[in-house]
């Protein structure tokens, strides 16, 4: 899980490879994608969005909070 904390820390800073921004830019898309399926009320789109999301806000939350990674 560290590895992943570092890695987002790096596409926050700046630090990132042009890959890694690459990579962030692509995830941003799918995610504007599925937000806007799922706002026009398709269930499959918000359960794929929470899934995918997920993941990447426990990192944000553990990077601004890790006490809680106790």
């Amino acid at each position: 899980m560290s590895e992943n904390v570092r890695a987002l820390g790096e596409l926050q800073s700046g630090e990132a490879s042009s890959s890694e921004t690459v990579e962030a830019a692509a995830a941003g898309d799918r995610f504007a994608a599925l937000m806007e399926a799922a706002q026009a009320g398709k269930a499959d789109a918000y359960v794929q969005l929470m899934q995918q999301i997920a993941p990447r806000l426990r990192l944000i939350v553990l990077r601004y909070r890790s006490f809680l990674a106790a």
